[in-house]
């Protein structure tokens, strides 16, 4: 048996070991990123080599020369997801746009009817070694409940960030980044007085926040590649700032009257990652990759009734891409992930777990360069959870 045939064989049984070792879904609050890292791991994203991640994740100056259109359709469409998905880059300009909503009459009868929708727009320019991404994020609900009268609240977060990006001649292998973030909150509460909706109760403020972050790639040993990735400070992208153990708002300084500050540096939260991957790529058809990555969130408080709130989670990601032919790409990704939590408001508590969890992916070479992707992060059996994409590049 020659080696080529021998190395099929052992990247088919790795691949199957992948697919079959845990029936547990993934979490879909993490990155936004390109569907086939997606298949391979949320966990790889920014560290394991993809144009598209790589652009939006570790640093807009990847977009240089780049040119694609993507259109994303998002399986197990619900309140917290954006299920639809448009990305466009050409050489120095860059475009995504995310959009998601729901709308339902609730069974409880002190709660009629809720509204919700979700809406990200990011721009992106590069040129030679610096790169910039304009991030805007919107949450906005409203919620109609029975008091002594009918009622509405509206809540309203908005975040914005700049991330200013550099990859200096000099130093082969090294980016850096900035990030700016500055969020928005607005809250109105309604009753219906006199046949017609008046506001009662309005809170409104801006949180600012801040990151820095550096990676690195280099050639190891014959064939493979190493890379890392650090990004300090935060929360400074939707992301960062969904994934916080309590919500952003709730970080803000108040006064005795609990009124919040209107403007709160930092906001008394973290977020802060390291993460980085050893892809081996014997030739073009396989690609075998392990990571490690670790994301601390923290949360202190301001309020009267302080609250401390730190979450750490390890996660150790197998990855793996085999390509039969130039047409089609058969992906598979599992991760043990270690979760601890810790908070305190008068008493302390922690939470600490090991879990796994797994991904899949199709890729087909429709013609020319037309791609479709498929990935699921539960099962590829199941049509509704399949998350769909149509690429088209050029070269």
């Amino acid at each position: 048996m020659n080696t080529r045939n021998l190395l099929s064989k052992y990247i088919f049984l790795l691949l199957g070991i992948v697919l079959s070792i845990s029936s547990v879904p993934g979490l879909d609050w993490r990155y936004d990123t390109s569907i086939r890292i997606k298949a391979l791991g949320f966990d790889f994203a920014g560290v394991l080599q993809d144009l598209q991640t790589d652009i939006e994740v570790r640093n807009p100056v990847y977009l240089e020369g780049y040119r694609a259109v993507t259109f994303f359709h998002k399986g197990y469409y619900s309140s917290w997801s954006m299920p639809l998905n448009f990305s466009w880059f050409d050489t120095h300009f860059g475009l995504a746009i995310r959009y998601g909503s729901h709308y339902y009459n609730n069974t409880n009868a002190t709660n009629l009817r809720d509204q919700f929708y979700r809406f990200n727009l990011s721009g992106f320019w590069s040129k030679a070694n610096f790169g910039l991404q304009y991030d805007f994020f919107i949450d906005d609900q409203s919620l109609d409940y029975v008091t002594s009268t009918t009622a509405r609240r509206n809540e309203n977060f908005t975040f914005n960030t700049i991330t200013l990006g550099y990859q200096p001649v000099n130093l082969t292998g090294f980016d850096f980044r900035c990030r700016l973030g500055l969020g928005y909150f607005d809250s109105t509460y309604s009753e219906f007085i006199g046949g017609q909706l008046t506001p009662t109760a309005k809170i409104n403020f801006f949180i600012p926040s801040c990151q820095v972050g550096l990676s690195y790639e280099k050639a190891v040993f014959e064939k493979s590649s190493l890379n890392f990735l650090v990004d300090l400070g935060g929360p400074a992208s939707s992301f960062e700032v969904k994934s916080l153990p309590v919500p952003f708002q709730s970080t803000v300084k108040r006064n005795s009257q609990s009124e919040p500050s209107k403007l709160d540096f930092f906001a008394n939260s973290l977020s802060t990652r390291v993460a980085g991957a050893i892809s081996f790529q014997p030739d073009a058809s396989y690609l075998v990759a392990l990571g490690v990555n670790n994301l601390w969130t923290g949360v202190k408080t301001k309020q009267e009734n302080q609250t401390t709130a730190w979450v750490y989670i390890l996660s150790l990601p197998l990855a793996i891409e085999w390509k039969p032919n130039e047409n089609i790409a058969i992906r598979g990704g599992v991760r043990a992930e270690y979760y601890y939590q810790y908070s305190k408001q008068q008493l302390s508590q922690t939470t600490s777990y090991w879990s796994r969890f797994q991904n899949f992916g199709l890729g087909f070479r429709l013609f020319q360069d037309w791609y479709l992707d498929l990935t699921s992060l539960s099962n590829l059996l199941q049509i509704e959870s399949i998350d769909l994409s149509l690429r088209k590049e050029w070269h």
